[in-house]
């Protein structure tokens, strides 16, 4: 569904960068509506209030019953960023990488970054702002600022960096570990993971072995905003398709990252009667508590229980039994947008790109066929 405020705009960015490497001339007319609105995929109106947009600002001017055209010299001189081979690559940590999930993706974000940049003069360098918002220490003072740019890794938040390097035109782009809601922000350039996906692919892995009856611990909502956490989405997604309720009593509103932390709560749970068939869990620090406390209470993984997790710590693989998880793409994520950020450079005027990456399912021994009916109370 598209951003009732963000849409035309971001589709006014896209079309100058059209009109940027196509460089039409002065009496050749734009493409139609209709032709624009097929190519973008979007609606007629949407494309009416991008040409009103770029008409005001001097872009393009429309005569009637003739057509669409580029105002050639406002063009020039109001699009045109210089190209340019980047010495310094910025790399903007915003969130706050507490914790082992985070830890993880701050090591493999910087070996994908250095993976891109192997072949590349450029230096990497990494800045943590004292503040969210700060902008005076983005840059390095060593190197000019025509020959830097920035890698905001998760930082789809702060619309202030984002406006402040645009309006210095330093090149930059978006590295998300979520897709993320964009009509706030100024169009950008951004790659971002598919949790969403990836979660479903795991409730899906549950559904086809025959799991009617499946829990969820973790959140409903991401953080505190109205918006649904994205492996619940996935999750929730998932059962929609197939058809399956998720019953009140088979979930359990707990998040963490430390299993140490979920120890209590996944223990409380496995105490309710009947219990789920098989459990998916927000993040695998949950789901290695569970493995552990469904063992102190004798039930078999996954004969009684199959589970679920979502991160793929190190742990995970050498549980018992091996969880199965979901892996983010922490490496190729950073990899694909410092490549990304690389071309930006060098082509300024191209339409924005919004890429996203999947997740992968890793499906280990802690999963297994439905073996039990979703009512029976008959276990340890």
């Amino acid at each position: 569904m598209e951003q009732k405020c963000a849409a035309p705009v971001k589709l006014a960015g896209q079309i100058k960068g059209m009109l940027a490497i196509r460089k039409p001339g002065t009496h050749e007319p734009l493409p139609s509506y209709q032709e624009l609105s097929k190519r973008y995929g979007v609606s007629i109106s949407t494309v009416q209030k991008a040409m009103d947009l770029l008409d005001e600002s001097g872009v393009v001017h429309r005569m009637k019953r003739r057509g669409t055209f580029v105002r050639s010299e406002s063009f020039a001189a109001a699009a045109s960023v210089p190209a340019t081979r980047l010495q310094c690559v910025n790399v903007l940590f915003h969130e706050n990488w507490g914790g082992e999930v985070f830890r993880i993706g701050h090591a493999e974000s910087l070996a994908g970054c250095s993976d891109a940049l192997e072949h590349s003069r450029a230096k990497l360098r990494v800045v943590v702002p004292e503040r969210p918002d700060a902008c005076e220490t983005l840059l390095s003072p060593v190197f000019p600022d025509a020959g830097q740019g920035c890698l905001l890794m998760h930082a789809f938040n702060q619309p202030k960096v984002i406006e402040w390097l645009r309006d210095r035109r330093i090149p930059f782009v978006v590295a998300a570990h979520k897709i993320y809601r964009s009509d706030h922000l100024p169009p950008h350039h951004s790659v971002a993971a598919n949790k969403v996906k990836g979660a479903f692919d795991a409730a899906m892995h549950l559904l086809d072995l025959g799991h009617r009856r499946i829990g969820y611990i973790g959140t409903k909502r991401a953080g505190t905003s109205q918006f649904e956490s994205e492996v619940y989405e996935g999750f929730r997604s998932a059962l929609l398709y197939a058809g399956v309720h998720l019953a009140d009593s088979d979930y359990m509103e707990f998040h963490t990252d430390e299993p140490e932390r979920a120890a209590d709560a996944v223990r409380t749970f496995l105490k309710r009667r009947p219990l789920p068939t098989a459990i998916m869990a927000q993040t695998d620090a949950i789901a290695l508590a569970l493995l552990d406390a469904a063992r102190q209470a004798g039930l078999r993984v996954p004969g009684d229980l199959s589970v679920v997790g979502f991160n793929d710590l190190p742990a995970s693989a050498g549980a018992w039994p091996p969880l199965t998880t979901v892996r983010e793409p922490w490496r190729v994520l950073a990899r694909t947008a410092t490549e990304l950020l690389l071309r930006v450079a060098e082509a300024p005027d191209a339409p924005f790109e919004s890429l996203q990456l999947p997740c992968r399912l890793i499906v280990r021994q802690s999963t297994g066929p439905c073996l039990r009916a979703p009512d029976d109370a008959a276990l340890p």
